[in-house]
């Protein structure tokens, strides 16, 4: 399995793999009482689902965009604003006893300048809803010390499953917990 990830992966995605690295993540997953939060701005809006199939033109999206991964940008007068991924082909949850049929939202940016305006949580909410109905729920993952996205995760209704530690090295945990919430 190491042998075939290192065959499909780039070189920067290679160094990132040789480097030992520290996991600290909460992990959250979605739940029954969800709802939209509405996102604060007053402008034309529009939030695009993207796969391998259709792109964005944005060079480091498609880049990333392969099987198993949807991005979903969130544009505000059709300036790009923020991005947030769905990934079904993460191996988190099966490392970590969690429910293997929950696909994993991740990698979350939002621009600069849309900053503070309830977006993140807008977007993560809409992704809850139509994975909800599609798998019956999906995880999101934080690192422990991201206290923004931990506010914008817990303000879109996801609970909190637990923390998840570890060490990893060429894409295998050296060391792993999953410390449930209680």
């Amino acid at each position: 399995m190491i042998i075939k990830r290192l065959r499909n992966t780039n070189i920067g995605e290679l160094l990132s793999l040789i480097r030992l690295r520290r996991i600290d993540l909460f992990v959250y997953e979605t739940c029954e009482n969800m709802k939209i939060i509405p996102h604060k701005l007053k402008c034309e809006v529009r939030l695009e689902k993207f796969d391998s199939e259709k792109k964005p033109g944005i060079k480091n999206i498609d880049n990333r965009l392969s099987g198993g991964k949807f991005c979903y940008i969130f544009y505000a007068e059709d300036k790009y604003a923020h991005e947030s991924w769905l990934m079904y082909d993460v191996l988190l949850p099966a490392q970590f006893g969690l429910n293997t049929g929950f696909p994993v939202i991740g990698d979350c940016l939002t621009a600069d300048q849309f900053k503070g305006k309830s977006i993140y949580p807008y977007v993560i909410g809409k992704i809850a809803e139509e994975i909800k109905v599609k798998n019956g729920g999906a995880y999101i993952s934080v690192d422990s010390d991201n206290i923004a996205s931990i506010r914008g995760i817990e303000k879109a209704g996801f609970r909190k499953t637990g923390r998840v530690k570890g060490l990893k090295i060429l894409g295998v945990f050296l060391y792993k917990k999953l410390i449930p919430s209680k």
